[in-house]
């Protein structure tokens, strides 16, 4: 019988920890994002050039429509006529038309909204501009975008202006309680190289760890 020249010794838990060790350190394993918006919400941000007005007014369909901002900040809706609408506030755009129409209609049924362009970029599968409402959530527009291609994002990054702002806003936040401008970019988060590649990273790793230890064995 002959024996062998050594025997490589099985410590799967020694060898277990380096592999946990090296794959949390290239990323494979990332834990999710702490929320950081925390418990505040900042004010809507007001109405931009070539943002839309919609009106839905019940029975109306003469006065229901699209209306869009001119570079001058106004707004030409029927019966009322041009009104600036980039200085103040949506809530009070929103709260201004609808008692001027409620004053010349009998008992009328109004809905208004605010239509905005925004860019969605990063690790999205449709990346591109959309036209969002502001009753729609942050994870309403990744979703018309394509989703987000990771699993794990809770949060996105604001870009105004190509630089970003610092500000990340929650998945679940309205549009209506952030401070989302038109030509803004919700940027999500990608996917890295590693955790695209894991499984070709693992196998290299396990390769690397098995020819480690049966040099060290050899050495003895």
């Amino acid at each position: 019988m002959v024996r062998p020249l050594y025997r490589i010794p099985m410590r799967p838990s020694v060898h277990s920890a380096r592999l946990a060790a090296l794959l949390l350190a290239l990323g494979l394993f990332v834990p999710a994002p702490s929320s950081a918006q925390g418990g505040t919400v900042a004010p809507a941000a007001p109405l931009q050039p070539g943002d839309v007005v919609r009106l839905k007014i019940w029975r109306e369909p003469d006065l229901s429509g699209d209306f869009t901002v001119d570079q001058e900040g106004t707004v030409t809706l029927p019966r009322l006529g041009p009104r600036l609408v980039t200085a103040l506030p949506p809530d009070s755009v929103r709260a201004g038309i609808l008692r001027d129409f409620r004053r010349l209609l009998t008992s009328p049924s109004i809905a208004v909204e605010f239509i905005r362009r925004v860019s969605v970029g990063g690790g999205v599968y449709k990346p591109g501009v959309y036209q969002v409402d502001e009753v729609m959530t942050v994870a309403d527009v990744i979703t018309m975008a394509g989703g987000a291609q990771r699993p794990d994002v809770e949060t996105v990054s604001l870009v105004r202006n190509g630089v970003a702002t610092g500000r990340k806003l929650e998945l679940s936040a309205r549009l209506s309680s952030v401070p989302v401008l038109s030509g803004d970019e919700l940027r999500v988060p990608r996917i890295g190289w590693v955790q695209r590649n894991y499984q070709m990273v693992y196998i290299g790793i396990s390769s690397l760890l098995a020819i480690s230890t049966i040099y060290s064995v050899t050495r003895r």
